[in-house]
């Protein structure tokens, strides 16, 4: 018994390395595309994962725009799971990275925002299904949760 379920484990660590790999790998564009949003839940279903009783795992829905905030130099949005609504936030510097630009005006970030905003709508939703549910949690979203492309 003990043996089945070592290689079992050892199995789960091997996908987890392997969609890592291919995300390093991809380039930001590819990384969002539907092929690999149908990957990510299937790899979920493949190494056993379930959600909590009552809760389904789905990534985290569209909300608001909220808006920039000229202390914390971050653009502010929402995103929703279920009925719940999830404040999220943006540094100013990751939002540059991923748009390969730097110094973006503070009246520009919205135009900005809403041109990046299906890239980082993922990447909140990845930070959310990587970590614990906690309820009234700020998911805030820096530069090295931006993944480089290889030169």
């Amino acid at each position: 018994m003990i043996r089945k379920s070592a290689k079992r484990f050892s199995e789960k660590i091997m996908l987890k390395q392997q969609a890592k790999a291919r995300r390093r790998s991809n380039p930001i564009a590819s990384r969002f595309s539907a092929h690999t949003l149908d990957k990510r839940s299937s790899t979920r279903q493949s190494c056993g994962a379930s959600a909590p009783q009552g809760t389904s795992l789905m990534p985290l829905t569209r909300g608001r725009i909220g808006g920039y905030n000229s202390e914390r130099l971050a653009f502010g949005f929402t995103m929703m799971h279920g009925d719940q609504e999830i404040e999220c936030q943006i540094s100013d510097a990751a939002m540059d990275e991923l748009a390969g630009t730097r110094g973006t005006p503070s009246l520009a970030r919205q135009a900005q925002f809403v041109a990046l905003r299906d890239a980082i709508e993922m990447i909140a939703s990845d930070i959310f299904d990587s970590g614990p549910v906690v309820k009234g949690v700020t998911i805030r979203i820096f530069t090295k949760h931006i993944s480089k492309e290889p030169s």
